[in-house]
């Protein structure tokens, strides 16, 4: 579970210039936990719970596969990256996309 969390906000962080912002560009390291990079909140069992990237500096498209990654084999449905997502800040962003309704 913690993999597919990971690749969500790995997604996240390049598909809006995550190099660029002014808050939280430590992301993308593959070590140590998720639940203490800025912006992140986990619940006690370290599922991401909740995100908050105000003033973060963000811009580009939220993707697709941010909040639903899909396998390219015929039986497999679609894998809710962050299932335990409750909480998404990120007004005041220069972001398109659609934000799912079970999340926005």
């Amino acid at each position: 579970k913690n993999l597919y969390e990971r690749y969500a906000l790995y997604i996240l962080f390049y598909s809006t210039g995550g190099p660029s912002w002014r808050i939280g560009n430590n992301w993308p390291s593959k070590t140590g936990s998720i639940c203490l990079k800025t912006g992140i909140e986990c619940s006690t069992n370290g599922s991401v719970i909740g995100l908050n990237l105000q003033n973060f500096g963000l811009h580009g498209t939220l993707p697709n596969e941010f909040f639903e990654w899909k396998s390219n084999q015929i039986a497999t449905t679609p894998r809710v990256l962050l299932p335990d997502l409750q909480r998404l800040h990120i007004y005041e962003q220069n972001l398109a996309g659609i934000i799912p309704a079970r999340i926005g």
